[in-house]
């Protein structure tokens, strides 16, 4: 894979107890590869 962020990603993630801890850095993560278009999400509590 290439170092460049050509490539497009639209994560949507499901809440829960452990995407608090979790999704930040599962996100920069993917931010360092992919150019991030949009974020979505659903939560239980909504």
């Amino acid at each position: 894979m290439s170092d460049s962020k050509d490539r497009c990603c639209d994560p949507v993630m499901k809440g829960g107890i452990i995407s608090e801890i979790l999704y930040p850095s599962v996100i920069q993560e993917i931010a360092q590869k992919f150019y991030l278009v949009g974020i979505g999400g659903t939560s239980a509590g909504a």
